[in-house]
């Protein structure tokens, strides 16, 4: 009688040809996946290439003759003559601004849609506006910040103050009493005067005289119906030059080129800075290489004489810098802000 043999196969062998599957499949599963990223890389890699392959459109919120205005249209023409595309200033006027940032906030997020944002928009107009139309804080991605201008403190001549310290002294020893000329809450010019109030620790009078335009209010210092007032340096160096004003202090983070002599708040208030500045953002979903490349073309434009000549003579200073910088600065303004309306309690929202 012949007997089967019965063959054994031992465990360490079957645990070898399941491991040699097992590694098998882990190279396989490894090979799709460096195919998968390698195919996303090309991928925004060449969304990045191709941009831009169609018309792209600064959108301001304000006029044209106006400070944005101007340097919207500057920017464009840099950027359409660094792209090799068209390049178009778009305007859609209402709400401070609100109108235009809702367009961009919709239009498709691929580069070629572009917001010419200033202070309020993506900071503190929606600390005025109820029920805004888009979202600040999710819906825009920050491109670049472009420069920013100065707001100066005006007095009359003969005023007593001689500088921020003997300000701060008036307004401690007679609180209440010094009287500002301003436009509507939602501005840099109007914040200003509720920022210095806030650090220097004093009470003014902000609701001696209100107007809906600036250049009223230099008027009423002039003629005494009230004691001070913020206003853009563009718009006050006529009245400074001729005498019929003067200049106390400028708002930005350095002296004005243009009124050298002049200190900045910020040399006796510290941690003051209530310049009005203008940046270029876009829908929030735009890719980051998109971004990158739109931000390095206008990072060159912005470092030629050229340029910085023909802002300076806008009374702005052209500052650049990465996405990054501007997302940074963006959040700290918009804490600032919310900052000072909280404890003024002067916001809606």
């Amino acid at each position: 009688m012949v007997r089967r043999r019965t063959r054994h196969v031992s465990n360490n062998a079957g645990r070898t040809r399941g491991s040699r599957a097992m590694i098998g499949r882990l190279h396989l599963i490894t090979a799709i996946a460096a195919a998968l990223t390698q195919l996303v890389g090309a991928a925004s890699h060449g969304s990045a290439q191709a941009f831009p392959n169609d018309t792209v459109k600064i959108v301001t919120g304000h006029t044209p003759m106006g400070a944005a205005g101007r340097i919207a249209t500057m920017v464009a023409a840099g950027l359409e003559q660094s792209f090799g595309r068209k390049v178009e200033v778009t305007t859609i006027r209402g709400d401070d601004g609100n109108k235009a940032a809702a367009h961009v906030a919709k239009a498709p997020a691929d580069g070629h849609t572009l917001l010419l944002t200033t202070t309020g928009m993506v900071t503190f107009n929606q600390l005025f506006y109820r029920n805004l139309p888009f979202n600040p804080q999710n819906d825009f991605r920050a491109v670049c910040l472009l420069a920013e201008v100065d707001n100066v403190l005006l007095v009359r001549p003969d005023f007593a103050a001689r500088s921020i310290a003997d300000l701060v002294s008036m307004a401690k020893a007679a609180p209440g009493t010094i009287r500002i000329a301003r436009v509507d809450l939602a501005s840099t010019n109007t914040l200003a005067a509720f920022l210095l109030a806030e650090t220097a620790d004093i009470e003014l009078d902000m609701t001696a005289m209100k107007w809906d335009t600036l250049t009223p209010g230099m008027g009423a210092v002039v003629s005494n119906g009230a004691d001070m007032t913020f206003q853009n340096l563009p718009a006050a160096l006529p009245w400074i030059r001729d005498g019929r004003l003067r200049a106390l202090a400028t708002t930005g983070r350095k002296r004005s080129p243009a009124l050298t002599d002049v200190p900045t708040v910020g040399e006796t208030v510290a941690d003051y800075r209530a310049s009005a500045w203008f940046g270029i953002v876009a829908p929030h979903a735009t890719p980051r290489d998109t971004i990158r490349l739109i931000n390095s073309h206008i990072s060159r434009f912005l470092a030629q004489p050229d340029t910085q000549a023909r802002f300076a003579e806008l009374g702005a200073d052209t500052i650049g810098g990465s996405q990054d910088d501007f997302e940074a600065f963006i959040l700290t303004e918009r804490n600032k802000w919310r900052r000072i309306v909280a404890a003024a309690k002067i916001g809606t929202n």
